[in-house]
């Protein structure tokens, strides 16, 4: 992972109250005494972003893109792991994705739609009950944790006008699945524009929806994400 210019002055624009956390596109800056006085981190490898920033809550939503993608995520696991090793690895990654980002049994048949049947039946199931016994930590009460974070998201928003950032920076958006399951691209469409200024949507082939501002900054959007120039994106149209 490299950061770009834009985590820099994010970094010096953070408010310094130690109640503050300040939650970024893939990340967030928080004190770490905040951390431990609301339960330290879980024992995760993937979501753990999404886990603390819905249960500590935050103050600002910063929708920059702060940085580069050095590995795709298969070449960054095979750094840690090698054999059996490294199956069993992406295994507990994919329960930690459940447990972290709050799944319940219908957010599977969402994020997992496109799965064969037989994975769904062998791989699938097996996974969510396993995640259910290690105990799964959904932070909101309707949503998953990342569809809970996006909504809030939206009220905390912070104009990248205010703290110095270029627009070619910006970005919010998410997983396609939860957008369409619960309507909220419409509630995005209808908010997004009254906080920031004009945006354009796009769908992509990794399943994401991304709101951006200008399309120069797609360049930065393949670097930080894992499918580089294999990315392709095009402007949504209902």
């Amino acid at each position: 992972m490299r950061y770009n210019e834009s985590f820099h002055k994010i970094l010096e624009w953070a408010p310094r109250d130690k109640r503050t956390l300040v939650n970024l596109v893939n990340g967030f800056v928080v004190k770490r005494e905040t951390i431990l006085e609301k339960g330290s981190w879980r024992n995760l490898n993937r979501a753990e972003d999404w886990e603390i920033v819905s249960r500590v809550g935050f103050d600002y939503f910063i929708p920059a893109l702060t940085h580069a993608e050095l590995h795709n995520e298969l070449a960054r696991e095979r750094r840690y792991a090698k054999g059996l090793k490294y199956y069993a690895r992406r295994f507990k990654n994919k329960l930690d994705v459940i447990r972290g980002l709050g799944y319940n049994w219908s957010d599977m048949n969402i994020v997992y739609s496109k799965h064969s049947t037989p994975y769904k039946i062998f791989i699938n199931t097996p996974s969510y009950i396993l995640a259910k016994l290690m105990g799964i930590y959904r932070n909101y009460r309707e949503y998953n944790n990342g569809v809970g974070t996006i909504l809030s998201a939206l009220d905390k928003i912070i104009d990248l006008k205010e703290i110095g950032v270029n627009d070619k920076y910006f970005l919010f958006g998410g997983y396609w699945g939860f957008f369409s399951a619960y309507n909220l691209d419409k509630i995005i469409d209808e908010k997004l524009p009254t906080k920031v200024g004009r945006v354009r949507k796009f769908i992509c082939n990794d399943n994401g929806l991304r709101y951006v501002k200008t399309l120069e900054e797609f360049d930065i959007i393949k670097l930080a994400s894992s499918l580089k120039d294999k990315l392709e994106c095009n402007e949504f149209n209902p």
